[in-house]
């Protein structure tokens, strides 16, 4: 397993992933999201900046993406982990 920063070229495979995670998401809860609503979720060119991708036979097997610098009073700079996804089938297992 290889992790890199995402590439444009990245983004097809990103973006079936977040549909993924959505869904399941969904599921879980019991919800049925739109197609519209999925679309709204898909990541963007700009946001690549903030992805690595974790990459399994040269195949894009999850992704990680942060938030955009924060400040705070108490601890300074600081970023949040926004998405966490992998793939179904790469899931459980040892690298």
């Amino acid at each position: 397993m290889a992790i890199r920063r995402a590439i444009s070229t990245d983004l097809p495979r990103i973006n079936e992933l977040t549909v993924q995670m959505h869904q399941e998401l969904a599921r879980q809860w019991g919800l049925k999201l739109s197609a519209k609503e999925l679309e709204e979720e898909k990541l963007t060119r700009q946001q690549l900046e903030r992805v690595l991708v974790a990459e399994v036979g040269g195949r894009v097997a999850g992704y990680a993406s942060r938030s955009r610098p924060k400040k705070g009073e108490w601890y300074g700079r600081y970023q949040e982990l926004e998405h966490l996804v992998v793939d179904r089938q790469f899931r459980r297992q040892a690298c």
